[in-house]
């Protein structure tokens, strides 16, 4: 076999060894991660329960925030980049994304069928009756 070998000069030797560099690297993505998610579930918080905020625009700041939440579990914790080696972790997200959309759409459709909201094909001389 080949043993691929690097020409290093001697002042781009770093001064922790790699396996420590790469403990002490993923101890600072997680702490990260760990902090961004304390700072985005207070400020869900605080947006949910203030009266600085216009009251109809809550819930879309809710939204935003928690689209950010999920992508910073999906980096920091899931480690879900860009990479050539998290590509089948994209496509079973999508997948999932996909199958949670097709769910709720058809709930909400069988929802709009037993409530009755489907009789809007129904002549309007013929609810007039109904209701006479």
């Amino acid at each position: 076999m080949t043993e691929m070998r690097w020409d290093v000069a001697p002042e781009d030797r770093p001064a922790i060894p790699a396996s420590e560099q790469r403990a002490s690297s993923g101890f600072l993505v997680y702490t990260i991660g760990l902090l961004l998610a304390v700072i985005l579930t207070a400020t869900s918080f605080w947006v949910a329960n203030t009266s600085a905020i216009w009251a109809p625009g809550v819930p879309a700041g809710l939204a935003v925030l928690a689209i950010a939440q999920m992508g910073v579990h999906l980096v920091f914790f899931l480690h879900i980049t860009t990479g050539p080696d998290s590509s089948h972790n994209v496509l079973a997200l999508a997948f999932g994304v996909l199958i949670v959309r097709i769910a709720r759409d058809h709930d909400q459709s069988e929802r709009e069928h037993d409530d009755g909201t489907s009789r809007a094909h129904e002549p309007a001389d013929a609810t007039l009756k109904m209701a006479t």
